[in-house]
C-alpha cells in the first residue's frame, strides 16, 4: 500500500503519513524488479536513486502542514468523487474525512479516519494517528493503483513507484486561480505523467496514455481542492476512456 510497506522499516509507533507514503514508493532499494513488470519480466524504470532530495511537488503533496488551516477543533472534510467515460460504467459518490482537534502535545497533529466511498465502491483505507499532511492525497492513489492493476493485470508496486519516479521529474508547480465559496483564490497545480517513458508500457500501452493533476491551496480547508487522473485512448484522437476526479466540497 501507499501507506505501508513490508519491505521497509517504519518509523514507530506513530508516524506522519506522508514520510511514510514516500517510503513505500521508495522500496527498500528502489528497484523496480522484472517480476513487477505489467504482464511479463520487462525490465522498468530502475535507473534512479533513493537518496537524492526531495522535489518540490513532493515537499508540497506530502511534506507541507496541510491540516494547519483547519479550525482548533474535530473537523470534518467532505469530498466529492465521480468516475466517467466509455471504458466502463461511471459513477458519483464521495469521501469523508474525520479530523480531530490538534494535539498540543504531539506538535499539533491530528488523528485522521476516512469513509472512503460507500457500498460496492467502499475502500477501507487505514487511519492516521500522528497527521499533519492530507491523507486524502495518498488514499486517492492508493486506489488509484488497484484500479490499475485490475484493468491492466500489473503490479501495484511497479506503478507506485512510476509515480514516485514522476513526483521526482516533476520541475513546475503551476500558480492558477480558483473559485471557491464564489471567489477567486490563489492555487497551485502540479501534473505527472508517469507512464509516458516507461519502457514496459507496450504491455499496457491501452493504459499507459495517463496524467495526473493535484490541485492544493492554502485558502481551503485540508488544502487539497481537487485531484484528477484522465486515461485517453492510446491512438492519435487522445479520446477520454477514464477520468476520475476528487473535489472537496465548498462550505454553504
Amino acid at each position: 500500500m501507499f501507506v505501508s510497506s513490508k519491505n521497509i522499516a517504519t518509523p514507530k509507533p506513530r508516524f506522519a503519513p506522508t514520510v511514510t507514503l514516500l517510503l513505500a514508493l521508495l522500496g527498500s532499494a528502489f528497484t523496480v524488479l522484472a517480476a513487477d513488470a505489467p504482464q511479463g519480466n520487462v525490465a522498468g524504470a530502475a535507473a534512479k536513486a533513493p537518496e537524492q532530495p526531495l522535489s518540490p511537488a513532493e515537499i508540497r503533496l506530502f511534506m507541507s502542514e496541510q491540516l494547519k488551516n483547519l479550525p482548533n477543533r474535530d473537523a470534518v472534510l467532505n469530498y466529492k468523487f465521480s468516475k466517467s467515460g466509455p471504458y466502463e460504467a461511471g459513477f458519483e459518490d464521495k469521501v469523508t474525512l474525520l479530523v480531530s482537534a490538534p494535539d498540543s502535545k504531539a506538535d499539533g497533529a491530528r488523528k485522521v479516519s476516512t469513509e472512503f466511498m460507500t457500498g460496492e465502491h467502499k475502500k477501507e483505507m487505514p487511519p492516521v494517528d500522528n497527521a499533519h499532511g492530507n491523507p486524502v492525497i495518498m488514499y486517492f492513489l492508493e486506489r488509484d493503483v488497484l484500479e490499475m492493476k485490475r484493468i491492466t493485470g500489473g503490479s501495484p508496486n511497479y506503478y507506485r513507484k512510476l509515480i514516485r519516479l514522476a513526483l521526482v521529474d516533476t520541475k513546475e508547480i503551476k500558480p492558477v486561480t480558483i473559485k471557491w465559496n464564489g471567489k477567486d483564490i490563489k492555487a497551485e497545480e502540479i501534473v505527472i505523467d508517469p507512464f509516458k517513458d516507461d519502457p514496459a508500457k507496450a504491455r499496457y500501452t491501452r493504459f499507459a496514455n495517463k496524467t495526473y493533476s493535484f490541485i492544493v491551496s492554502d485558502q481551503v480547508p485540508g488544502n487539497v481542492v481537487s485531484l484528477k487522473t484522465v486515461m485517453r485512448e492510446g491512438s492519435n484522437t487522445g479520446k477520454v476512456m477514464i477520468e476520475e476526479n476528487l473535489i472537496l466540497s465548498e462550505n454553504k
